[in-house]
């Protein structure tokens, strides 16, 4: 991290001090399509996204289980 000599207008401070590097649970939150984008694609034979939302009936119990069951699996929920 750079140390900083002089500081801002008043406006823009305080800035936020990121990492470097991102955590790998941020990692693995980020969409696959952009992390293909920001660090190239992984060293997978292939990979899909699949994306439903809440439906009535039997088969949507399953259907959380199984994507609950993948590597990647990740959950957005929107008010």
């Amino acid at each position: 991290m750079s140390t900083r000599t002089t500081r801002p207008f008043e406006q823009f401070w305080p800035y936020v001090e990121k990492r470097e590097r991102p955590t790998d649970d941020e990692l693995a939150a980020i969409d696959p399509d952009l992390y293909t984008a920001l660090f190239g694609p992984r060293d997978l034979p292939f990979s899909f996204t699949l994306v439903f939302g809440a439906f009535e009936g039997d088969d949507y119990g399953r259907a959380v289980e199984m994507a609950r069951a993948s590597a990647e699996y990740w959950r957005v929920v929107r008010e």
